[in-house]
């Protein structure tokens, strides 16, 4: 976590989806300002009796020269 913190992380959120099973996804762009990485993450979150019961997480690192095959940025 020090390590994380230490290369001045910018997080941006780009969409929040919620839905009815007490289940959350949130999109997000991190850029590292220290290094100039930029990753785009999703955190998903399950929660149970207003409590966070589970959570994972996905992350595409250093996407800033990835192209898709449709030519549309990742999130």
């Amino acid at each position: 976590t020090e390590f994380f913190f230490g290369l001045d992380p910018e997080m941006e959120i780009v969409k929040i989806f919620a839905n009815d099973d007490d289940e959350v996804a949130v999109f997000f762009k991190c850029t590292c300002r220290a290094n100039g990485m930029v990753n785009k993450v999703v955190d998903i979150y399950r929660l149970q009796d207003g409590l966070l019961a589970e959570h994972w997480d996905v992350v595409e690192h250093d996407i800033g020269n990835v192209q898709t095959a449709n030519g549309r940025p990742l999130f």
